[in-house]
């Protein structure tokens, strides 16, 4: 749902006919009555046009550090939380007294949050993925046009959707698990053996019911917006590759190792 609600937005926001039924002075009734997704989306376009490759970055950034997150609340919800320490119990020592479990008790943040996590995943979005859908975009609309406007056939379309979940998600996969690993100090090589398949498989799914919002976007909507309905796909997309690239790092916690939880 908030996939077709932002796609909605930029499509009120990107279409002149939609716009000029809202004058800048005011509506027929005497005030601004432009709905909150045509406000949203303007802001959004005005951002998009004076700086177009930071506003998707930090836009991607925030979307993949928001669907860790909520990898990481699947997680807590499929897990029992850990218990505190009690006299006698060595395991339940061992945790208490780990460095990320100590500073986690005096943050604002819930104590199963891992932060460290979260910030490979802004990082990601904002130096990795952004960058890279911004420009693996504006190539593939360069060589298969497939928007409506420019004479774009439906077939091209489906060739960009294709494009995108068989070629540029696995690429982009390949670049998250890398990058993240290196900022929570895990050995790079050993995660992408272990993970990169699981991984793809699991973010394969959730693509395939968002293909026709893909669709849409590639058919419908400018180069330049297409970025922001792809990142809050992937917010759905990104819990699914966080969830399942951190399974191996869930199951310690029954064991006597714990991850890295804090910066």
């Amino acid at each position: 749902m908030l996939s077709w609600f932002w796609l909605a937005c930029v499509l009120a926001a990107s279409t002149p006919h939609y716009v000029s039924a809202f004058p800048p002075g005011g509506s027929n009734h005497g005030g601004d009555s432009k709905p909150l997704g045509s406000h949203l989306g303007q802001m959004y376009l005005a951002s998009l046009a004076a700086k177009p490759l930071r506003t998707k970055a930090l836009t991607a950034g925030c979307v993949e550090m928001c669907g860790d997150a909520l990898a990481q609340w699947t997680e807590r919800r499929s897990h029992p939380p850990i218990p505190e320490p009690s006299p006698g119990n060595h395991h339940n020592a061992l945790i208490a007294n780990s460095p990320g479990h100590k500073i986690s008790r005096l943050s604002p943040f819930p104590k199963w949050l891992d932060l460290r996590r979260m910030l490979g995943c802004f990082l990601d979005g904002t130096f990795i993925t952004g960058p890279f859908l911004h420009f693996s975009y504006g190539w593939l609309e360069a060589v298969l046009p497939s928007h409506v406007a420019r004479g774009g056939s439906m077939w091209a379309a489906v060739a960009a959707v294709a494009i995108d979940e068989l070629v540029i998600d696995p690429i982009d996969v390949l670049f998250y698990l890398s990058f993240t690993s290196v900022i929570e100090r895990e050995p790079v090589v050993a995660r992408v053996r272990e993970k990169y398949w699981p991984t793809l498989l699991g973010g394969l799914g959730v693509s395939l019911m968002l293909c026709p919002v893909q669709f849409v976007s590639f058919r419908y909507l400018p180069v330049s917006t297409r970025v922001l309905v792809v990142n809050f796909c992937d917010l759905a997309w990104m819990a699914a590759v966080s969830f399942t690239s951190h399974k191996s790092w869930i199951k310690p916690l029954a064991g006597a190792e714990m991850p890295n939880q804090v910066l």
